[in-house]
C-alpha cells in the first residue's frame, strides 16, 4: 500500500516547513518586513511541474508571522497536497524569506554546528545535529529578503536505519495579496478531541484501515498543538504531534472560511478550494481542484468547524481513501 498523505498532515518531503526557517533561531529577532501582511501568498515551482509550494500568511506580529504551507506533488497516482499550519517568520527567516541583516550576522559569526557561506543575495547553510544534516542553497533579493530560488536537502542520521532523505528545488513564481478573513479565535472543534475511522475503496470494495485520533495538548495563541494517535493502520505513519491555527488544524476548518467562495485560489499551482454546497452528513462540502479536476473533498460542520469526512481520490490507482467520524 502506497503511503497515504492527508490534507492536514505533514509529509516527509516538506523540508522547509519542517525546519521552520532557513537559519537557526539564535541571535537577535528582527522586525518582519512591511510587505509580509495577512493575505500574502508566495508561490514556487520546480520548473518541471512535479512539485510546487505556496505560503499564505494569516496572522502577523512585530517579529513573527504565522500561516499555511502548501506542498503539491505529482505522481502516476495523481496529485497529493500537504498543508501545514505553523510559523512562517521567526525573527530571522522562514520558508520564503531571510532577514538580510540576520544573514550578514551569520556570515560573520555562525553559531556552533552551523556553516554559513556566501555573499549578500546568495548563501549556503549546513546544519548538522542529532536529527541529521540539512543543507540550503539560497538566492534572495538582498534588499527585500524575498527568496527567489533555493535547493534544500535533508539526510537522516545513519543510526535510524536505512538512510532517509528529502530534497526540494523551488523557484519563485509569484507574490500577491489574496482575500483572507481576520480570524483571532479558534472554532469550537479545535478544543475537543476527535476520532476517525479510515476506509479504503478499491475495485468496488470498501475495507476499514484503522483509526485516527486527534487530542488537544496545549494552546499558545495563535498556535495550538495536538497529539496524533493511529491504531490498525498500514503503510501510513503520520507525525505524533501537529500544529493548528484558528483557520485550520488536523481535524477542523474555521466555519468563517465557508462564507467565501472560492475559499482560496492558488492559481500559479492550478489549485482551487471551492465551497460546494451541502454534504450528505449535514455539513458543508469543500472541494479541492487541481487544474479544474477534483481530487479531494472535505465535509465540514458549519457550526463547530469539525471535519466530518475527508475523501482523497488516487485516479492513477483507481482508489479512494477517506476518513470520517464514527
Amino acid at each position: 500500500m502506497k503511503k497515504l498523505i492527508w490534507l492536514f498532515i505533514l509529509g516527509p518531503g516538506l523540508v522547509l516547513a519542517q525546519t521552520g526557517g532557513l537559519l537557526p533561531r539564535t541571535g537577535p529577532n528582527f522586525d518582519r518586513p512591511g510587505w509580509m501582511q495577512p493575505g500574502l501568498l508566495v508561490t514556487y515551482g520546480d520548473g518541471i511541474g512535479q512539485m510546487g509550494s505556496a505560503y499564505l500568511v494569516t496572522r502577523v506580529a512585530p517579529k513573527m508571522a504565522w500561516g499555511l504551507s502548501f506542498i503539491l506533488t505529482q505522481s502516476d497516482a495523481g496529485p497529493t497536497l500537504n498543508v501545514q499550519p505553523g510559523v512562517l517568520y521567526d525573527g530571522s527567516s522562514g520558508p520564503f524569506f531571510v532577514q538580510p541583516q540576520a544573514v550578514r550576522n551569520f556570515l560573520k559569526q555562525p553559531p556552533p554546528g552551523v556553516q554559513v557561506l556566501g555573499t549578500p543575495g546568495q548563501i549556503g547553510v549546513v546544519i548538522q545535529d542529532q536529527d541529521g544534516v540539512t543543507k540550503h542553497a539560497v538566492r534572495y533579493d538582498p534588499q527585500s529578503g524575498l527568496i527567489t530560488e533555493l535547493n534544500s536537502t535533508y539526510t537522516a542520521p545513519a543510526n535510524v536505519g536505512p538512510r532517509r532523505g528529502a530534497a526540494v528545488h523551488q523557484v519563485l513564481i509569484g507574490k500577491r495579496l489574496v482575500p483572507w478573513p481576520n480570524l483571532n479565535s479558534f472554532p469550537p472543534a479545535a478544543q475537543v478531541a476527535a476520532r476517525y475511522q479510515i476506509f479504503y475503496v478499491l475495485q468496488g470494495g470498501t475495507s476499514p484501515g484503522g483509526m485516527f485520533t486527534v487530542t488537544p495538548l496545549a494552546a499558545s495563541p495563535p498556535l495550538a498543538s495536538y497529539q496524533i494517535t493511529t491504531t490498525g493502520t498500514q503503510g501510513y505513519t503520520p507525525p505524533t504531534q501537529m500544529a493548528g491555527l484558528p483557520c485550520l488544524g488536523p481535524h477542523y476548518l474555521h466555519p468563517a472560511l465557508l462564507n467565501q467562495n472560492p475559499l482560496l485560489e492558488i492559481a500559479d499551482l492550478g489549485l482551487s478550494f471551492q465551497v460546494a454546497g451541502a454534504g450528505p452528513n449535514g455539513g458543508v462540502m469543500v472541494v479541492v481542484n487541481e487544474n479544474g479536476a477534483p481530487f479531494e473533498s472535505l465535509e465540514v460542520d458549519p457550526q463547530s468547524g469539525a471535519v466530518i469526512e475527508e475523501r482523497l481520490s488516487y485516479a492513477g490507482m483507481g482508489m479512494v481513501v477517506y476518513r470520517r467520524l464514527p
